[in-house]
């Protein structure tokens, strides 16, 4: 047990390496407060962001070695996207990298932190956009934009292709189906077989081993399905 609030803990993330879990330390279940991170053996939790005020949030994406942590928010009436680098367990202060109106997904970080993508949905109902931005304190923050789509949720960076590129749910038309989009030559490679029916979930993919676990949901019925991304 890593957490004992007399509201309870609603919801956490765990970093890539299984030391961590973060959670969001609110007041009295209000739901507004600051991300900590807690040893998953248990101990001390620390605040990530101790310089913001009380944000509304879901959860963190790290990078592999728990130097860069991202996450967006809800703060003074925008929804906003931050970097938090962090060295020898001290957080620095969080990074805004982006801001709208519109509404934003979580986020994912790549494995090395040198990029972070969030889904961001035009309220005007023209569409969801992946939004791809590099933690590069020099060059500023200009995002790069993929196609549109009706609906989209990032999943994670590839950490073999040669440029950025990310596995994401997309739907377009009445489906999500995965795919992978590829900033730098702007390509799209969707995941399909003949066999799909209703919406495609990914429960697990090992890019290492080429494989992708998916549940199909249709008319109530879930199919698993192991795709091999060789074959």
């Amino acid at each position: 047990q890593v957490t004992d609030a007399p509201h309870g803990a609603l919801f956490g993330s765990i970093s890539p390496d299984g030391k961590y879990v973060y959670v969001l330390k609110d007041q009295n279940g209000d739901e507004h407060g600051h991300f900590v991170r807690i040893p998953f053996s248990g101990g001390k939790a620390i605040d990530t962001t101790p310089n913001l005020p009380p944000y509304f949030s879901y959860s963190v994406s790290t990078s592999t070695h728990n130097d860069v942590l991202c996450f967006t928010a809800t703060l003074e009436g925008k929804n906003k996207m931050f970097i938090v680098p962090c060295h020898q367990n001290t957080f620095e202060s969080p990074r805004e990298v982006y801001a709208t109106a519109a509404s934003l997904s979580d986020p994912i970080c790549s494995s090395d932190g040198r990029y972070v993508c969030v889904a961001e949905t035009d309220n005007s109902a023209r569409g969801s956009t992946l939004l791809l931005i590099a933690n590069d304190t020099s060059n500023g923050s200009i995002p790069m934009r993929s196609r549109v789509f009706d609906a989209l949720i990032p999943l994670a960076f590839s950490h073999i292709a040669d440029s950025p590129t990310v596995f994401a749910l997309a739907r377009r038309g009445r489906w999500y189906r995965p795919i992978f989009y590829n900033f730098a030559r702007k390509r799209i490679s969707e995941i399909s077989h003949h066999l799909f029916r209703g919406d495609v979930w990914v429960l697990r993919w090992d890019e290492d081993r080429g494989t992708i676990l998916l549940c199909d949901v249709y008319e109530a019925r879930q199919t698993l399905y192991l795709y091999d991304m060789r074959t």
